[in-house]
């Protein structure tokens, strides 16, 4: 190893008590990272290096956007990292993940509140979503119990029903919708034709 002038041993130093991790200090200096390891070593100096790649600076920065409500993805590519590394930072710093309502559109902090609950939606949404699910429950619940009746009554009817059904909204629909239903009435149709 070449002998460092006295100025420039001053600079390394100056750079390391600050805290800088060899790389940095290479890309200051503009040298290459393993110059500064290798002058590190010779003075018997341990790394300053963080494996997460946070220093005071960085952690500010990212700190700065998370405030902002920015997401994982969008602080990545602003910072010029990987949005994994981001994860591990927020993870850290017990962080909640920011996530976008695909809704409405609005920003929203992800708690988990109950075991297995990853949120898709904010809260307002959320309550919406609930509702239309419960109304569209109710909705299939009593389509079905109706096209049992009309089963019982007129099994031939209730196939008709069902044909119509699934050109106007479609099989997929249809087969949701009944649930079963459909095949019971066709079984009773063939057992009644066998009679």
């Amino acid at each position: 190893m070449r002998r460092v002038s006295e100025e420039e041993h001053r600079r390394r130093l100056e750079l390391y008590k600050r805290g800088y991790s060899d790389a940095k200090i290479a890309e200051i200096l503009n040298l290459n990272q393993s110059t500064i390891t290798r002058w590190r070593k010779a003075n018997k100096l341990p790394p300053n290096h963080r494996r997460n790649g946070l220093d005071e600076e960085t952690l500010q920065k990212f700190l700065k956007l998370y405030k902002q409500n920015l997401t994982d993805e969008e602080i990545a590519e602003i910072m010029g990292r990987r949005p994994c590394t981001i994860k591990l930072w927020r993870a850290r710093y017990k962080l909640p993940k920011i996530k976008i309502c695909p809704i409405c559109g609005s920003r929203f902090k992800v708690e988990y509140r109950y075991k297995g609950g990853k949120r898709r939606y904010c809260d307002r949404c959320a309550r919406i979503v609930y509702n239309l699910h419960t109304e569209i429950y109710f909705l299939m619940k009593s389509i079905r119990r109706d096209y049992a009746e009309i089963a019982k009554i007129n099994p031939k009817k209730a196939q008709l029903l069902a044909y119509q059904m699934a050109e106007e909204e479609g099989a997929n629909f249809m087969r949701f919708v009944l649930d079963g239903i459909y095949e019971k009435v066709t079984e009773n149709l063939q057992k009644q034709k066998i009679k």
